[in-house]
């Protein structure tokens, strides 16, 4: 049970209350697996958890929650699954969403296979008193004015497509950007770290996530869009390429050389820099494959 067992001194004294010491009311972090198939009475509870931040026990009293930062995880979406508009409210408190592709490339199919077991390292840690600060110094953060009108571009191009964040995910996009500023380590929002709306302000996960990245990059980074489009380009052309086949590598090869020249003419813009380097090693992998198919 993830709010702690029920006190049985409690129910003697016709309470009902859990011991909720080491479970989530008492989390700075917490992870729920498959959140969405939880029973109708956690669903409720854990609105009121990342509402508010705030446990109620059955005898009324109240206990703050420490949480920072609550992940859910799951294999379905919310509307595939029975019940689906009874959990929207739910899946509408997670303020980032991510999908997680089954692997489809050779490499990543080997990694899987052969570089088991998969150990995280962690290099560094953070404390929560840290973390608290780094939330106060982000919210300071203030917007350049050419930043301010391309947000307020982002929601209207939204709206035309018929994507209509909620007031709440819109405020709290704002505080997401500026943490994104925060992370990168600059003062002031700019239109590059509106980058970070692409994970926020769509609802449905059918045709929404899409639509919603072509407009922030159009508006927000431009050249970040082509740098994309360039990037899935070159995965592409290395999915496809049968390297062992001399003609095939040889045509890859030709294909990447000519997507460099065009991350080249992006200038120093910093993801044009670190997708020309994929793009080289990617060219290097080539012709190794191929001198060794000789």
């Amino acid at each position: 049970e993830i709010f702690g067992p029920v006190s049985l001194n409690g129910l003697k004294n016709d309470k009902f209350i859990r011991i909720i010491e080491g479970k989530l009311p008492c989390a700075d972090i917490a992870f729920g697996d498959e959140i969405f198939n939880a029973s109708s009475g956690i669903l409720n509870t854990l609105l009121k958890i990342l509402n508010e931040r705030v446990y109620e026990q059955g005898d009324g009293s109240k206990t703050k929650v420490p949480l920072k930062l609550f992940v859910g995880a799951a294999n379905q979406w919310p509307h595939e699954q029975e019940g689906g508009k009874e959990l929207s409210a739910l899946f509408d408190r997670f303020l980032m969403r991510k999908r997680v592709l089954p692997i489809v490339s050779k490499a990543g199919k080997e990694r899987l296979w052969w570089n088991q077991p998969c150990e995280v390292k962690l290099s560094s840690t953070i404390s929560p008193e840290e973390i608290d600060t780094a939330q106060s110094e982000s919210a300071a953060i203030t917007w350049t004015a050419e930043a301010r009108e391309a947000f307020q571009s982002i929601i209207t191009q939204l709206a035309k497509e018929g994507i209509s964040p909620g007031d709440r995910r819109q405020a709290k996009s704002v505080r997401a950007v500026q943490a994104y500023c925060y992370l990168e380590g600059k003062n002031q929002v700019e239109l590059e770290h509106l980058q970070v709306l692409t994970s926020i302000l769509w609802e449905d996960p059918t045709e929404q996530p899409e639509k919603v990245l072509q407009i922030v990059l159009k508006v927000a980074n431009p050249t970040g869009m082509k740098v994309n489009s360039l990037l899935i380009e070159v995965e592409q052309i290395c999915e496809n390429a049968d390297l062992k086949q001399l003609a095939q590598a040889a045509v890859a090869a030709s294909k990447l050389s000519e997507i460099e020249k065009q991350l080249h003419a992006l200038g120093n813009h910093p993801k044009a820099a670190i997708a020309r380097k994929h793009v080289r090693e990617q060219i290097k992998k080539i012709k190794l494959a191929s001198i060794e198919a000789l």
